[in-house]
């Protein structure tokens, strides 16, 4: 994959979390004690990583671009690949 700020190659690898779900929130949300618990809680955010239980580690597949420091994650991805 080609860096879209630099035109460079990409590093291709993942996002680990190895204890909770990692989410993206729009600008100006708030973000609930309970996400913590329930990462479907908040309706407004978009789960990047898989669920990230006690069996499963959180992880998404993602490029990075060492020039810019810049990481384009794929959430919408099969994360079996990575157990």
């Amino acid at each position: 994959m080609r860096c879209p700020y630099c035109n460079q190659e990409m590093d291709k690898g993942f996002i680990h979390n190895p204890k909770h779900v990692v989410s993206w929130y729009p600008e100006g949300s708030k973000v609930s004690f309970w996400s913590y618990y329930d990462p479907d809680y908040d309706t407004e955010a978009i789960r990047l990583t898989s669920s990230g239980s006690i069996w499963e580690v959180s992880v998404a597949t993602a490029h990075i671009c060492k020039r810019c420091k810049k990481v384009i994650i794929d959430y919408d991805k099969d994360y079996d690949e990575y157990y």
